[in-house]
């Protein structure tokens, strides 16, 4: 008798101190994961629930569950989310109805009220399937060219109405859900605006110092680790000869983010239950080459992955999204059209002929006559005559946002100082070389011989305008060390100091002998003094060019 009365006691002051449905119904529910192989292994919550194609566990009902699903280093991680049902469990009902006896004594109003906003009533389906077939990692094929991820920016010009957060319940599935919330947040927004427009109609318009900025442009968002990570493990960047990467064998990918539409979707009226987190991305991929020339832009509304409301929501969906379009991007034909590896480097030039020079460097003090400062508004390089009546060679990436026959857009300027129009004549892309047409009369100029005349440990020299152009006429000192033959090219590697303003000056001996074309140099942590060049006896065959 005595135990009887202590459990009518206890009882009682539960239900007296606490609400029906949180002291009777279970915290947690057993729950069955199907997926579609059998070496996945599925976590929720970030704990490792079970492996192979069905996992049962029991797990905490009520709230949106974050899944992640690892399926081998070759396969994509799956993030999905468990969601509660959007009616409540039987359960329930029986523990609002012990509520009622009390609503006349005690808070039996407050606990009705409580147990209508528990998550716990909220119970999953006993078996959930994520039999999606696992997706492959991208992987660069022999035949592929390597790809460079450069930038991914934020370009919002207005973040009111490019950057949007749309909030509902579930009504139906995730997809039609999203849809109708959209269409509310729409409609809503519409009827602000109107209403807002109706305002300032009456009001007199204010004047401010500094306009309210609503643009948010940035670089280098933080949206491209795991990419980096899948090209790197891809084998689309060249970890072997990266020294020698050029427009034969690469690609340059730069995306922008022109829109974000957020989505919250609860999956029903206990906001306790949490958040299913969905980002759309507003992308458009720039293709392009190794000269910085888009090749193409492909646009994309990206969909993120499901995700579970938290501190990093807006990284997690947003940069999933990114990573959706991107892997589509990969498969497109709009891309794959460009990511073949080039076999034919014949750039199918007409033959140009040309003059002789009458006065030929003959002597290294001659070269500086000889070589020209070639200018853009988005830089300078260098370069040579190769004939006394104004025809230049310089390297085309010097000059390659200016690819046009018409004068104006590039300037050269002679070892005097004077500055003067140029036109193109042509450029071969394939091995970075252009000639270009002035109207002057050089007083030396350099011949350009189809026969190869240097040799290993050759002392050589260039001139040249390292970084800035007030430094025209600068001359570098070094030695041939080898010359080598990559990706289809040859290349002269020299031991010698050159910078980025020395690109397209003439690499030559003491007795003016043309050698070859500076091109490129070594950049890195203590790296210094390795430079490339093409050789000058190849330059008749890439311009296709008579004397």
């Amino acid at each position: 008798m005595r135990n009887l009365i202590k459990f009518t006691v206890l009882l009682i002051t539960a239900l007296t101190l606490t609400s029906c449905a949180a002291l009777f119904l279970a915290k947690k529910q057993k729950v069955t994961i199907r997926t579609s192989s059998e070496d996945a292994e599925i976590f929720v919550n970030n704990e490792k629930f079970g492996e192979g194609t069905v996992a049962t566990k029991k797990i905490l009902k009520g709230a949106v569950s974050q899944v992640v699903i690892l399926y081998g280093d070759d396969y994509r991680q799956k993030n999905e989310v468990l969601v509660p049902k959007t009616s409540r469990a039987p359960g329930y009902y029986v523990a609002q109805a012990l509520n009622v006896p009390f609503c006349l004594v005690l808070y039996g109003i407050y606990a009705v009220s409580l147990d209508s906003k528990i998550s716990k009533a909220y119970p999953f389906e006993k078996e959930i399937k994520f039999e999606t077939p696992p997706q492959k990692l991208p992987k660069r094929s022999e035949d592929s060219k390597y790809v460079y991820l450069s930038n991914i920016r934020l370009d919002i010009d207005n973040a009111d109405k490019e950057i949007l957060v749309h909030r509902g319940i579930m009504k139906g599935d995730l997809g039609s859900t999203i849809a109708r919330v959209e269409k509310e947040t729409k409609e809503t927004t519409l009827k602000k605006e109107e209403k807002e427009a109706k305002k300032k109609k009456k009001r007199k318009k204010k004047e401010f110092l500094i306009d309210e900025k609503k643009d948010l442009k940035y670089e280098n968002v933080i949206f491209t680790d795991e990419l980096m990570r899948t090209l790197y493990n891809g084998g689309y960047i060249d970890t072997v000869n990266n020294v020698f990467s050029d427009n034969n064998n690469s690609l340059i990918i730069e995306g922008k983010i022109g829109g974000i539409d957020m989505f919250y979707v609860s999956p029903n009226k206990s906001y306790n239950s949490g958040y299913i987190c969905q980002a759309r991305t507003d992308l458009v991929w720039y293709v392009k080459n190794t000269y910085g020339e888009i090749l193409d832009s492909i646009s994309d509304l990206a969909v993120s992955e499901n995700f579970v409301y938290g501190d990093e929501i807006m990284k997690n969906t947003v940069g999933s999204s990114i990573t959706e379009s991107f892997y589509s991007l990969l498969e497109k034909e709009e891309f794959k059209k460009y990511s073949k590896i080039e076999t034919d480097f014949d750039p199918k030039l007409e033959l140009t002929k040309l003059n002789k020079p009458t006065r030929a460097v003959t002597d290294k003090r001659d070269a500086a006559d000889a070589s020209v400062i070639v200018k853009t508004d988005n830089g300078h390089g260098s370069g040579f005559a190769i004939t006394n009546d104004g025809y230049i060679i310089t390297n085309y990436h010097v000059i390659s946002d200016h690819n046009s026959l018409k004068t104006g857009d590039i300037k050269v300027i002679d070892s005097d100082g004077n500055e003067m129009d140029c036109k193109v004549v042509k450029v071969n892309k394939y091995q970075d070389i252009a000639l270009l047409k002035v109207d002057k009369e050089f007083l030396n100029a350099f011949y350009c011989s189809n026969e190869k005349t240097f040799r290993k440990m050759d002392d050589v020299y260039t001139i040249g305008a390292p970084k800035s152009v007030s430094l025209g006429q600068s001359v570098a000192v070094g030695l041939i060390s080898n010359e080598r033959k990559v990706n289809n090219n040859y290349l002269i590697q020299l031991n010698m100091s050159v910078n980025s303003g020395n690109s397209g000056g003439p690499i030559f001996d003491s007795k003016g002998n043309l050698h070859g074309v500076v091109v490129s140099k070594l950049v890195g942590k203590n790296t210094e003094g390795v430079s490339f060049a093409v050789p000058s006896y190849l330059l008749t065959e890439y311009l296709n060019i008579e004397f």
